[in-house]
């Protein structure tokens, strides 16, 4: 588990909520992509 380097505890609830979140990319110009960068991984969970 990881100890957050600016934090003096464990941060045990946000590392366990952190687990299932999906990432998705973000940069200037992705506005042209964004369906598709969204609906890939939503279909990959269908």
């Amino acid at each position: 588990m990881h100890v957050c380097e600016q934090t003096h505890d464990e941060l045990k609830v946000t590392e366990e909520m952190s687990y299932p979140l999906v990432r998705l990319p973000l940069w200037l110009g992705l506005e042209s992509q964004q369906s598709r960068v969204i609906e890939q991984p939503m279909a990959a969970l269908r």
